[in-house]
């Protein structure tokens, strides 16, 4: 199959809400990258501004909600509003480069975060709603 194929690695495609001049997703790879405050490190902005193309997509690492929700030392977090802005770097680099960026697939309800039961739990919609 060639790059002009329209099921090429290099054709368009639909993903979601978002359209994407080719299929090359590139997956999370900066684990153990956060700085001391669990913040996204400016190597992990540089690594994401490396690999965005125009029309592609990366999907980040998780990001724990809570400091006792971290997986492992070095995991980026999302749950102080330094993280949010060391996000934003991360997202502005994505894009100056013309790149998508997915780093949430669904918005969150902090008051599920600690007991309850399944209500904004397992309830979700699916990410292309959510999107869309």
């Amino acid at each position: 199959m060639n790059a002009h194929d329209s099921d090429g690695l290099f054709s368009p495609m639909q993903a979601g809400a978002l359209s994407l001049s080719h299929r090359v997703v590139h997956a999370p790879m900066t684990r153990l990258r956060a700085d001391a405050d669990d913040s996204p490190s400016l190597m992990m902005v540089e690594y994401y501004r490396q690999r965005a193309s125009a029309g592609g997509l990366i999907i980040t690492e998780s990001a724990h909600p809570s400091i006792d929700s971290r997986g492992y030392l070095g995991a980026p977090g999302i749950y102080m509003d330094v993280h949010v802005q060391a996000w934003r770097k991360v997202v502005d680099a994505v894009h100056e480069r013309g790149g998508k960026i997915v780093i949430a697939l669904t918005p969150y309800v902090r008051d599920a975060f600690w007991g309850g039961n399944e209500r904004h739990y397992i309830d979700f919609p699916r990410w292309e709603a959510a999107a869309g």
